[in-house]
């Protein structure tokens, strides 16, 4: 079952991380070196506008899957108005990203392809050649 939490309060990492409280995002993630996790890059707007991740967002979860001593991967795809590679430094998440030690992929650079299946709680991640 997927679980949603919403909290209120002013645009800070503490928001985010009360938010996590309210999850059960440890149990899933426990059997994984690395959490992918998937931004929306799809125009160099700002958080503002809705239509692109908020950057603090992005760094709540860094910090709380570092905790649990995870490889944070953060990851986009092709297929916007703007290419990821150019949002990511637009939006200032790459300053984010590398101050932290996480990692940026664009997935459609990648030379496998990742093939996911919803199962309960988890996912499952199939790793094939192209």
């Amino acid at each position: 079952m997927s679980r949603v939490a919403v909290v209120r309060g002013e645009r800070a990492l503490e928001p985010v991380y009360r938010a996590m409280t309210l999850i059960d995002y440890h149990e899933p993630l426990e059997p994984y070196d690395a959490v992918l996790i998937k931004v929306n890059l799809i125009t160099s707007h700002t958080y503002e506008t809705g239509i692109t991740t908020d950057p603090i967002v992005v760094e709540a979860v860094i910090n709380k899957v570092q905790e649990l001593d995870k490889q944070a991967l953060v990851v986009e795809t092709e297929g916007g108005i703007t290419s990821p590679d150019t949002a990511i430094h637009e939006t200032g998440m790459m300053e984010i990203i590398e101050r932290l030690g996480a990692e940026y992929v664009n997935m459609r650079k990648l030379e496998t392809r990742l093939n996911s299946q919803s199962r309960t709680h988890s996912v499952i991640v199939q790793v094939e050649k192209l």
